[in-house]
């Protein structure tokens, strides 16, 4: 505290001459540097601005030098009086370094006067400058300045003086202290000496005859007792001599009960490692610890160093350490568990064990005790019992009886989870033919290699079953999309089937050619039982017989029908991709003021006999045939060549174009590469290209696509996020994606005049993407209703039939002259 004070009426003085020598510099050099430097000391030691720290070290004649002005480090601005109105100075103090200050403040009126003489021009600007030094430097100058000084150094003294006193006090009181400390050395000694006579009758003897026998006991030395005599009975020996007493009782029961334990030991272990089935204990890491010899036997062990300490997963099949590993970490929180799976041998023989495990403490640690029997017989003999009931035979596919329950669980799936499914009923053309001429043997091979091509012939999951003579089944599961292509999936396996049955067979030395027919059926309601469905298709089959044989036909007729549509479809749609049968229709964007800034490319296909085909009608098949992907990068060449000619027309520089991207496009390896050969191929600005996603491009693969947007924005392409709201768009995705606009979906936008639901929808998506710095654009906007609802909610941007439909390029450079006329 006396430090800072001597440092805060060293800082009054030190201001004091800071002061004059700013103005001096100033009044010689004229700089107003050192007048802006004189306004700061005042304003730093008035309050008005905050002092850096250590600022009574700062030399302001030094500071300027570079030319920059004190720095602050952020400290609050306080007065130098209120400083040492807090730094404990006594009043008579403060009214002198207060009346310094007053002075002081006298003398700045005085250099503000020079100052302003510096600067006069009136009546000579030499004669000013002089007499303005004059002023700095006269007897008037030096006398006001003793007025400040005077007060500083009478608060010195008066501080020196107090320091001194205090110093006289802290004197006294240390030899009044020192004189106590004497007195209570005195009386330490004096009451060590009687604790020490008090401590050794309580211990019955000395410290070092107690520690003797404590350090005794301590190292179980316990072969004799330690005796005491009658006087120290009640003293601290002799506790001790009776706690040793039954210390030596205690430690000849515990040996007495080690040898029985031991006995007890032995005879449990001769029954373990003679019991036929394993007993082993596995630690909480999973390890082996301890093993019977009938276990080791059972994963082929030659001796329990061998296994020891391994993990017991390392015997057991791939396909069932999981679900042991979930059992152990089950036991070991407390539960009795029961599992059945396969062991590899040390020497590779394999064979089914059953355990049955519970926990156990050991040490404070939980275990895994187990008894385990081999149950490979068991097994095998439950497989042969399975296999005859369920299986063929023959050819070792599921039977009619396994087709049926299999069918009937595929049909409540297909209910449960919305998914279609087909069978295919399959028989044989003149197999009966190949038996009466050849024998039943060669038609046994038949059918076993017809049962091998089926089985190559279908997807993983699949079902193929043989339920009778040359009679087989195939049941597909979980096909994709609508019933029409369900359908399509079902035709295209269909065909792959009749494709390999087609191909030459050897029959011990007998080449033979064989065709099938096939009926289908869809899952095409779930209201159909299992005997309905093997009916249907069953009459498709002879459908097929009828058509000829080696033919696929469906059982609904109208279905057969838009089979045969798709197909012809999907060729069509290849042709128009060969032919260049595609035109892009463009939709105006435009501001709040009506102002065209942009469009939106869309695929129209001009079929020579259908005439314009809408995209719902083709974009969903191109999807499914991955022709989406070619179409795709025709959309993008045509939209950059369309850029390219907008750049050289004044009206028209300045539009963006919005193009769609589908999901497969977009994942290609080498789309950014398309994109960019794109745009330097038509040499266009690609900041007017704007690529239109939608959520589940975004969501789908989240780090790759990130890593394809950032690539393709580094050279300028921007996003928008199309038909928004309508997904299941994470916030936490969305402000990592470098997207530039999101798109409204016209689902919101249609009813926002009628469904408040709707217009909170719109706003909130609106505050969202303003908050993520994106713009907005709502599509489908039709009335001017709808327009003046997105305006009011901050939409700027348009787009919809209000302002235009999608139209032909000519089209819509016609409107947009139109526009610019008016």
């Amino acid at each position: 505290m006396r430090h800072q004070s001597f440092l805060l009426a060293n800082e009054l003085r030190q201001s004091s001459d800071d002061l004059t020598n700013m103005v001096r510099i100033y009044a010689v050099t004229g700089n107003p540097l050192y007048k802006n430097y004189y306004q700061e000391i005042l304003d730093i030691r008035d309050g008005k601005k905050p002092r850096q720290k250590q600022y009574q070290q700062a030399y302001w004649t030094f500071v300027i030098a570079d030319g920059k002005p004190q720095h602050a480090d952020n400290q609050q601005a306080v007065a130098l009086l209120d400083l040492m109105r807090q730094a404990g100075f006594t009043q008579q103090e403060l009214n002198r370094l207060i009346k310094a200050k007053q002075n002081s403040d006298d003398l700045t009126a005085l250099e503000r006067e020079a100052m302003r003489l510096v600067v006069a021009s009136q009546p000579d600007v030499a004669l000013n400058k002089a007499s303005a030094l004059n002023m700095l430097h006269d007897e008037k100058y030096h006398q006001l300045k003793a007025t400040i000084m005077k007060p500083i150094d009478e608060v010195y003294t008066m501080m020196g003086e107090r320091t001194l006193k205090l110093i006289h006090a802290a004197e006294v009181i240390a030899l009044v202290l020192r004189i106590l400390l004497i007195l209570f050395a005195l009386g330490l000694v004096l009451s060590r000496k009687r604790t020490y006579n008090a401590l050794k009758a309580t211990l019955g003897g000395s410290v070092d005859e107690v520690q003797a026998q404590i350090a005794k006991i301590g190292s179980e030395d316990l072969t004799s007792a330690f005796v005491v005599d009658d006087a120290t009975q009640n003293s601290v020996l002799g506790w001790i001599a009776k706690k040793q007493a039954k210390l030596i009782e205690v430690e000849r029961e515990r040996k007495l009960g080690e040898a029985k334990l031991i006995e007890r030991e032995s005879h449990l272990r001769a029954i373990i490692d003679n019991e036929p089935e394993c007993i082993k204990i596995v630690d909480a890491q999973g390890r082996l610890r301890e093993m019977n010899p009938a276990g080791l036997a059972m994963i082929e062990a030659d001796s329990l160093e061998q296994v020891v300490g391994h993990a017991v997963t390392n015997v057991i099949t791939p396909e069932y350490r999981t679900a042991f590993t979930d059992m152990h970490k089950r036991v070991l929180a407390g539960e009795s568990m029961q599992l059945e799976f396969e062991v590899i041998g040390l020497k590779g023989g394999r064979r089914w064990l059953e355990t049955h495990a519970v926990p156990m403490q050991e040490g404070g640690e939980t275990l895994h005790l187990a008894v385990t029997r081999d149950v490979t017989l068991r097994k095998a003999a439950a497989e042969k019992i399975e296999s005859l009931a369920f299986y063929d035979p023959l050819t070792h596919l599921p039977n009619r009886r396994l087709l049926v329950d299999r069918l009937n669980q595929a049909l409540s799936a297909s209910t449960r989870l919305d998914k279609d499914g087909a069978l295919l009923f399959l028989d044989l053309d003149h197999f009966k033919t190949l038996n009466d001429t050849v024998g039943h043997d060669t038609g046994d091979l038949l059918l076993q290699q017809v049962a091998e091509r089926l089985i190559a012939s279908v997807r993983e999951g699949d079902t193929v079953a043989r339920i009778g003579g040359d009679e087989f089944v195939v049941m597909l599961e979980n096909l994709n999309g609508s019933l029409l292509e369900a359908a399509a999936q079902a035709e295209v396996i269909g065909r792959k089937i009749l494709n390999a049955l087609n191909m030459p067979y050897q029959l011990a030395g007998y080449e033979y050619q064989s065709t099938a027919s096939i009926g289908v059926a869809l899952f095409s309601t779930h209201d159909q039982s299992q005997e309905e469905m093997l009916k249907h298709a069953d009459i498709a089959m002879y459908q097929a017989k009828k058509s000829g044989r080696n033919a696929l036909r469906f059982f609904d007729p109208l279905m057969q029908e838009a089979v045969n549509t798709r197909a012809e479809l999907e060729r069509e749609l290849r042709k128009a991709l060969e032919l260049q049968q595609f035109a892009l229709y463009y939709q105006t964007q435009v501001d709040s003021a009506g102002r065209a800034v942009g469009a939106e490319a869309l695929i129209r296909w001009l079929h020579p006999e259908r005439g314009l085909v809408p995209p719902f009608q083709f974009i969903p098949l191109a999807e499914e045939t991955r022709l989406i992907v070619k179409i795709g990068q025709w959309v993008l060449d045509a939209a950059c060549a369309q850029l390219k000619a907008w750049q050289q027309d004044v009206l028209t520089q300045h539009l963006t174009l919005s193009i769609n991207v589908s999901a497969k496009q977009f994942h290609q390896a080498d789309f950014v590469s398309q994109v960019q050969c794109a745009a330097q191929r038509h040499s266009i600005n690609p900041t007017l290209l704007k690529l239109e996603l939608t959520e589940s491009i975004l969501l789908e693969h989240v780090a790759d696509t990130i890593a394809i947007m950032n690539a393709l924005k580094d050279i300028g392409v921007r996003f928008s996020l199309d038909d928004f709201g309508t997904g299941y768009s994470s916030l936490q995705y969305l402000k990592q994606l470098p997207l530039d606009q999101l798109k409204i979906d016209q689902s919101f936008v249609r009813d926002i005049a009628m469904d408040s639901s709707d217009e909170a929808i719109i706003r909130t998506i609106i505050v969202m993407a303003h908050t993520l710095n994106l713009n907005v654009i709502a599509e489908g906007v039709e009335s001017e209703a709808q327009k003046s609802l997105l305006m009011d909610s901050g939409c700027k941007f348009y787009q919809g039939y209000l302002f235009s439909q999608p139209v032909p390029i000519e089209q819509f450079e016609a409107l947009l002259k139109l526009g610019e006329s008016d």
